[in-house]
């Protein structure tokens, strides 16, 4: 791949899935995704109400998670082009990690929707439960992608630089929000953090993909 090429893969993937995901946000909250807390009831009649909003919902975000996994290698090979193996190695492997964990979480929302309204509240409430929980543990490699990955960036100038500083917040943010496992509260998996983590990365995929667009060597630049 020509080094346009691979500029042209992360700008383009970069700024489509920040726009993916704020547009998977606010579609999570019109499908009647009910918080961490909510009884098994609740959620059974939510999901029954919003069945085919969460099957589409489903679907999206798992298009979404994967137009993020091709920016993030994208960038990760642009990042060893530039001299940085070893940022590039970690980034690459704890993205796909990220990825993984993300398709997993989706799918026990999938099942939930999938399955409404055969299954009891108990079991909605544990499919809840899982889709919270593996999206919260998800803050581990996510929190690494970043770091791997905006390390390199720190060492550039402009803008490119605070992209790095963004995304070492970002980390910090995905960290707290994996350690974040109360039942109820700021420290749940649907407290603050769960929405903090993922505003600071869908602010850094869009100014990471901005910068690649308007600069033909953002990484070289010192």
């Amino acid at each position: 791949m020509t080094g346009e090429s691979l500029r042209r893969l992360v700008y383009v993937t970069g700024i489509a899935s920040a726009l993916a995901f704020v547009v998977g946000g606010a579609w999570l909250q019109l499908a009647g995704v009910k918080p961490i807390d909510s009884s098994g009831e609740l959620i059974l009649q939510s999901a029954a109400d919003h069945r085919t909003s969460l099957l589409a919902c489903y679907v999206f975000w798992n298009a979404a998670n994967l137009v993020q996994l091709v920016f993030l290698l994208a960038l990760s090979f642009a990042i060893y082009r530039a001299g940085h193996s070893l940022s590039a190695v970690f980034g690459a492997a704890s993205a796909t990690v990220l990825a993984a964990l993300i398709w997993v979480g989706y799918a026990f929302l999938g099942a939930l929707a999938f399955r409404t309204p055969d299954v009891s509240a108990e079991s909605s409430q544990l499919l809840s439960d899982l889709f919270y929980l593996t999206l919260s543990l998800a803050g581990f490699p996510g929190a690494l992608t970043a770091a791997a990955l905006s390390w390199p960036m720190l060492q550039a100038r402009g803008l490119m630089r605070c992209a790095g500083w963004l995304g070492m917040a970002s980390a910090l943010a995905h960290l707290e929000a994996a350690m974040a496992l109360a039942r109820s509260g700021a420290w749940s998996p649907g407290g603050w953090g769960g929405y903090l983590a993922p505003a600071l990365i869908v602010a850094w995929l869009f100014v990471v993909g901005f910068i690649f667009y308007r600069s033909e060597s953002p990484l070289e630049e010192r």
